[in-house]
């Protein structure tokens, strides 16, 4: 093969061939979270000769330095231009430390297009080595928005909302945005702690967790014991699944950890029979246990859904608080309900009437009016929408005058020259004509001449009074066009609003696809409100892939290096290029 491949002709480092696998070879390192050194492996090495001998693999520094800022420029260049005429942008934002101890925040962006197709983007993994004050992640969020929507700086018409979880750092910092920043708390993170707060009256739960993370934590050691349970799941033929971990940050890992232990509660019971090192739970701790799971179960569902990315959730808040208000009340927890419906209250004090909710409520052609529990939300809705849609529609009207100012402007300069040349070519004809005209009608004055003006002939004496007529006349006429505008745009509404709802379970996204023709201006404000995320899960999924790329073998990647392949691994894939 060596000699084989040394008498091979190679393509030069400008052919269109070399380039094309350069940029393949790039993208696959960047979505399957390669090592950069695998172009310097002498068994990919050897791969790569025998699927094509003509082609010469690239060093890592020409990889490092060349081939990777050139994608990261290409792909961010593509979505600031996505980016350039939003008026609207939802980010969400969060916080991870490396394996090589450097800190970084990451901020992604969400947007609707014209169809309806919700776009993602990853903006930035920048690394934060500074102090993680108020000060420091409030002036470095409003900067990473800026390098992206350079309106969002100064155009107060350009809206940023800002989902991030409710650590103390990150809720100050969220205080000291500009005024066209608007934060939200993480409704998954939020719900964390209501649930934690509403354990606390859950009697016995605490100490039942306690005791399964211990009987966990002895299985996940202990070889022989994980064998001897396999054998009793096989034996009484249930589920062959391993038992699951809790992690204190997440209480639906809490949830999941419980889950599987009642799931295999005969199983564990047979195999803890005769395991002496750890205690398993008294028949009084499993009815608890399998009561936390029937209780809870509606809460680890509704995280499920609020964490999805793929279609709308702020608009799905005041439903899924208003179900699990109606679960605790008809399950008849007595202390527990009544603490979890109080906690949610408190965490969301009067969230039927929050603006952002119920406007992103009413566009969801899932829920509409109907989600609401009360008729003043219903109604607050329906005005607020109306209002939304008048404002926007007006905005585009002004946007289309100004665009027609400036043609015709620029049409006027265009032609000015030539204006010009034929002013001056007939004046000595106009102003001769004008003469005699002038002669004539001094001779013989008008009736209008006669009655609007003073002997003199150089006082318009109704000239104060016709302008106040006009001016009358056209606050009329604007009155009644405005009225007759807001009658088109209430109809339009209403005919929304009386179409059939669909499923909880399809997408609003695919429902306006096909609909936003026949309510293009009701359309125009679901747009702007369907996209905002009820979650900072994104920021976190984020993270989630980092520790993947800046692992063992790449621990040592510097921070600028691991901020472009984490950011080209999820706007690849988000571009549509599989991995």
């Amino acid at each position: 093969m060596e000699q084989f491949v040394s008498h091979v002709n190679r393509w030069a480092a400008n052919d269109h061939r070399t380039l094309a696998a350069d940029r393949k070879l790039t993208e696959m390192i960047c979505l399957d979270m390669q090592p950069m050194s695998m172009v310097e492996d002498t068994g990919f090495k050897t791969f790569v000769d025998t699927l094509q001998p003509s082609y010469s693999l690239p060093t890592r520094k020409h990889l490092r330095w060349n081939l990777i800022p050139k994608l990261y420029n290409e792909i961010k260049a593509n979505i600031k231009q996505q980016l350039e005429m939003v008026e609207i942008v939802s980010i969400t934002t969060d916080h991870w430390t490396s394996r090589a101890n450097d800190a970084y925040m990451s901020v992604t962006a969400h947007i609707l297009t014209e169809d309806f197709e919700l776009k993602d983007f990853c903006l930035d993994v920048a690394y934060m080595p500074q102090s993680h004050n108020a000060e420091n992640i409030s002036r470095a969020l409003v900067d990473s928005v800026k390098s992206w929507i350079p309106g969002a700086g100064t155009n107060k018409e350009v809206k940023i909302y800002v989902v991030s979880d409710n650590a103390a750092n990150i809720q100050a910092a969220c205080r000291l945005l500009p005024d066209n920043y608007r934060a939200l708390n993480c409704f998954a993170h939020t719900l964390q702690l209501v649930i934690k707060d509403g354990l606390k009256e859950f009697t016995g739960a605490q100490n039942v967790i306690s005791k399964c993370q211990n009987i966990v934590n002895h299985f996940h050691h202990s070889a022989k014991s994980t064998h001897m349970l396999k054998g009793m799941q096989k034996t009484m033929q249930m589920p062959d699944h391993k038992l699951k971990s809790q992690c204190e940050t997440r209480w639906n890992s809490t949830f999941q950890m419980i889950e599987r232990m009642v799931e295999q509660k005969h199983a564990l019971n047979a195999t803890l029979a005769s395991i002496t090192k750890v205690n398993n739970l008294s028949a009084h701790e499993w009815k608890t246990a399998e009561e936390y799971v029937q209780v809870l179960r509606p809460f680890e569902d509704a995280t499920t859904i609020m964490s999805a990315t793929r279609y709308s959730t702020l608009s799905m808040v005041i439903p899924v608080l208003n179900t699990l208000c109606d679960e605790m009340k008809a399950a008849e927890l007595n202390t527990f309900g009544e603490c979890i419906i109080k906690n949610i209250n408190n965490r969301w004090p009067d969230y039927e009437k929050t603006q952002l909710f119920y406007i992103a409520t009413v566009l969801d052609p899932r829920f509409k009016q109907y989600a609401f529990s009360s008729e003043s939300s219903k109604n607050a809705a329906r005005y607020t929408l109306l209002v939304e849609v008048l404002d926007i529609y007006e905005k585009k009207a002004e946007r289309e005058k100004a665009r027609k100012a400036d043609v015709s402007k620029n049409i006027g300069s265009k032609h000015a020259s030539s204006v010009v040349a034929s002013a001056a070519t007939t004046s000595t004809s106009t102003a001769a004509t004008a003469s005699t005209s002038t002669a004539a009608e001094q001779t013989e004055p008008s009736v209008e001449q006669s009655t609007t003006t003073s002997k003199s002939g150089k006082h318009d004496f109704w000239g104060l009074f016709k302008k106040k007529i006009a001016q009358k006349q056209d606050d009329e006429v604007q009155k009644q066009s405005k009225e007759e505008l807001r009658a088109v745009m209430q109809y339009e509404i209403d005919r929304y609003l009386s179409e059939p709802l669909i499923d909880p379970s399809q997408c609003p996204f695919d429902w306006w696809k096909m609909h936003n023709r026949s309510y293009p201006n009701v359309s125009a404000v679901a747009r702007l409100y369907l996209a905002i995320p009820s979650t900072s899960v994104p920021s976190e999924r984020i993270f989630s892939k980092a520790g993947l790329i800046i692992s063992d073998r790449r621990c040592s990647l510097k921070p600028s290096v691991a901020e472009q392949l984490v950011f080209l691994n999820h706007n690849l894939k988000a571009k549509g290029i599989k991995s």
